[in-house]
């Protein structure tokens, strides 16, 4: 049985948003049957639960710490403007979330369809054909994953990113 939960943005102590899965104390107490107490047995019933409802990798591993917010536990994951490509199963998780068919996000961002499918399917470990950083802040924002961002958060994102290189 798996469990109910979002996926949000979490303003982090340094002033960035990263992703956080967030499960509402309500579906905790149903996934326990009883009030959350604050052990680890506890957390280590619901982070299955959150795996078993086909969280994002990120979510389910082991050193992530759970951080109890009047909105439910939260499970904080990676930043959300980090200057990297992200990868295909982020790219997958958020069209999904937002209800997007493949068609859908490729409009978003401005590119074919089967330019976001190469995005969506490609060997994690390949650097060609992954999802340029750019277009992945794009479709953020314009799905509303992530609020719009001050410009000096947009200058601070810029500056660590690096021209591809062609040929």
């Amino acid at each position: 049985m798996g469990i109910n939960y979002e996926i949000t943005p979490w303003p982090s102590k340094d002033g960035r948003y990263r992703l956080a899965l967030v499960v509402p104390w309500d579906a905790v107490r149903d996934a326990l049957g009883r009030t959350f107490f604050d052990g680890l047995a506890d957390s280590t019933e619901v982070l299955a639960r959150v795996a078993q409802a086909g969280a994002p990798a990120w979510a389910t591993m082991p050193d992530i710490e759970p951080i109890h917010s009047p909105r439910g536990l939260a499970l904080v994951g990676p930043p959300l403007l980090a200057a990297v490509s992200p990868l295909p199963w982020s790219v997958r998780d958020a069209r999904s979330r937002a209800q997007l068919t493949e068609a859908q996000a490729a409009g978003i961002v401005g590119v074919t369809m089967s330019e976001w499918r190469q995005w969506e399917s490609k060997n994690a470990d390949a650097e060609e054909g992954c999802m340029p950083v750019a277009a992945w802040h794009l479709f953020l924002l314009r799905t509303h994953v992530i609020p719009s961002l001050s410009s000096g958060e947009l200058l601070e994102a810029a500056k660590s990113l690096k021209p591809r290189q062609d040929g």
